[in-house]
């Protein structure tokens, strides 16, 4: 013989709905709790036990269409994150993470494919100093820039053959082009090495041609002469 079920016990089906809405409304007012931060659209700032006070975020429209595009956040009245929409399409694509007003590190979807293909660190004085980049959108980083304590660009670093080990890298002093060094069979080692004039061009050339690290030819062109291959 089968025992009667224990309406009290399980409860109807109205019960538990009111419990579910309840608790819907309970989880909804303990995230919007000053404590973990406001609700923006767009926000991807999560509650966190890490973020005891307030967190103020202001927002600009730059296209005009009502809609919010750059989100701006702010703790005790500090900005610590910039996160942007730049093509307006309702997605962000650029996130921008800041001490004291500057900048510290930044990462960015150039081709809005929602990949990031570039990151850049900067300096605790907002000042940039490394910047990587993902030329063939395959998700991997191939090309490294960095710079000086005033922004200059100082050398570059380049993955041609998708090794994940650098085979070109360049060196400029004063924001030219100096100096190339190329690893043309990919042993990790230079082979090749330019010296370029200040138009940019080729103006001296070694090779090690049997790869063995020593210069087995050289070539230099007068400034009139010298070939356009940077």
């Amino acid at each position: 013989m089968k025992k009667p079920i224990d309406q009290g016990r399980i409860g109807s089906p109205v019960t538990w709905l009111i419990g579910l809405v309840v608790t819907l409304i309970a989880v909804v007012v303990l995230i919007r709790h000053p404590k973990f931060g406001k609700i923006v659209p767009g926000n991807i700032l999560l509650p966190s036990k890490e973020t005891p006070v307030e967190v103020d975020v202001t927002t600009e429209d730059n296209n005009h269409d009502k809609k919010p595009d750059v989100y701006f956040y702010r703790k005790e009245g500090r900005l610590f994150r910039i996160n942007s929409d730049r093509n307006f399409d309702g997605k962000l694509d650029e996130w921008i993470d800041a001490t004291d007003e500057h900048w510290q590190f930044r990462k960015a979807d150039d081709n809005y494919d929602r990949i990031v293909d570039v990151t850049e660190t900067y300096s605790e004085k907002g000042v940039i100093q490394m910047r990587e980049r993902d030329l063939d959108r395959d998700s991997k980083i191939d090309f490294k820039e960095f710079f000086s304590s005033d922004s200059r660009l100082e050398h570059s670093e380049q993955d041609t053959n998708k090794d994940e080990k650098s085979d070109v890298w360049k060196y400029y002093e004063n924001g030219k082009l100096e100096r190339r060094e190329i690893d043309a069979n990919f042993d990790g080692k230079p082979d090749r090495w330019q010296e370029f004039g200040d138009g940019g061009e080729v103006s001296a050339e070694k090779l090690d041609i049997d790869f063995d690290g020593i210069v087995d030819k050289e070539k230099s062109w007068p400034a009139t002469q010298a070939t356009q291959t940077a």
